[in-house]
């Protein structure tokens, strides 16, 4: 799709993202790193990892439209809400809102792109969350819908990966000031609707351009998987990393011969697994404990009971079974059902009811050398 007019500091992509296929909106996105991909790159998402970031990228051709129900339930339902928390917030704030859909490029980091949810126009100067802003100051607004519980959390304060995500997005747009909103989707805008500020500081300016661009660069335009973790999701970063190697993995079998200042890796690496270990076994010395001290209440309540319960003066306690039921073909039903019932298993087999997964972990161990002794030739 041609590139629209450019207004300093951005090129508009796309006019609206809600009135195109999703698709040619997808495709777009590939075409750079976007806002929404700016919190897992610097390891923020605790959904996406860098490697994920990177395997969108590299085939711009791979485009999935195909959405889960549950999915597009809160994308409606975040749909809908942004146009609502948008106008009751612009009219809290003293602000004109302004619904604003378009896909936009950065001029000075043609790598970078930014679709929003609305802006603010200051009608006069104002604090808003202990910052001021001045009149005809334009503002971003970043829309948030949530679970209730999650809601309750960003009430005291915005969520990292949100703020990282709405830094990106005043960067492309040229702008200082941003207003995160959230909404847990209840019907009452007095409780149900929290709002932050959060500004865009000379650091900043300087530091994510560096950080996208080494990321566009150095991974995506070189097909090379990125190889640091940043942030704190680094057991999500190295699951992703090993999965993407699982893929074409093609050296099964061939053994590298690491060079020696990877020696002090190696000894971390097994140091802290020694370390989980050791708790590993102090954990299962105090389940060991807890199911030793609960037995009574087992017995007590036997099998005429599900649940129990007691009130004291300040805590009311409740125990009881729970049950769980799954049903599972294990590997040595599978043998017989091969065995026994070949033509049920092809069938399964070939209506894909049956499915072979193959996974790869990563250890790291040490063993210690034999002592190697001289022996003394007879006379």
């Amino acid at each position: 799709m041609a590139k629209k007019k450019t207004t300093y500091p951005f090129t508009v992509i796309l006019e609206d993202t809600e009135k195109i296929p999703r698709g040619v909106w997808l495709k777009e996105r590939k075409l750079a790193v976007c806002a929404s991909d700016y919190p897992a790159i610097v390891g923020l998402s605790g959904f996406k990892t860098p490697v994920d970031i990177y395997e969108d990228k590299v085939d711009p051709e791979k485009v999935s439209e195909e959405v889960s129900l549950e999915t597009k339930y809160r994308f409606d339902i975040g749909h809908a809400l942004e146009p609502v928390m948008l106008e009751t917030i612009g009219r809290e704030i003293g602000a004109v809102p302004i619904r604003d859909k378009r896909m936009v490029e950065s001029t000075l980091y043609p790598y970078m792109r930014a679709d929003i949810d609305g802006l603010f126009l200051m009608k006069e100067d104002r604090v808003i969350c202990g910052t001021e802003l001045q009149k005809n100051e334009m503002v971003l607004f970043e829309a948030k819908t949530t679970s209730f519980s999650k809601y309750m959390e960003y009430r005291e304060q915005p969520d990292p990966a949100h703020v990282a995500q709405s830094k990106f997005g005043m960067l492309v747009r040229g702008l200082k000031h941003c207003i995160i909103g959230y909404s847990c989707g209840g019907n009452n805008l007095s409780t149900d609707l929290t709002y932050h500020l959060c500004e865009l500081t000379e650091e900043d300016e300087e530091t994510i351009p560096l950080v996208v661009k080494d990321f566009w660069e150095e991974h995506v335009l070189k097909q090379i998987p990125p190889s640091q973790a940043l942030g704190p999701h680094a057991s999500e970063f190295k699951k992703a990393l090993i999965r993407h190697y699982g893929k074409t993995a093609r050296n099964d079998g061939n053994v590298l011969k690491f060079p020696v200042h990877m020696a002090e890796i190696l000894r971390q690496s097994i140091a802290v697994r020694q370390e989980i270990s050791e708790l590993n076994a102090i954990i299962k010395s105090k389940e060991a404990q807890r199911d030793s001290i609960e037995l009574p209440l087992v017995n007590m309540l036997g099998d005429r009971y599900q649940s129990g319960e007691l009130d004291s003066i300040y805590l009311s306690y409740k125990a009881g079974f729970s049950s769980t039921e799954r049903k599972t073909l294990s590997a040595e039903n599978m043998e017989r059902l091969q065995k026994e019932h070949p033509e049920v298993y092809q069938m399964l087999i070939d209506e894909a009811y049956i499915t072979t997964s193959v996974s790869r972990t990563f250890n790291v161990r040490s063993k210690a050398k034999k002592a190697k002794t001289r022996r003394k030739r007879g006379a």
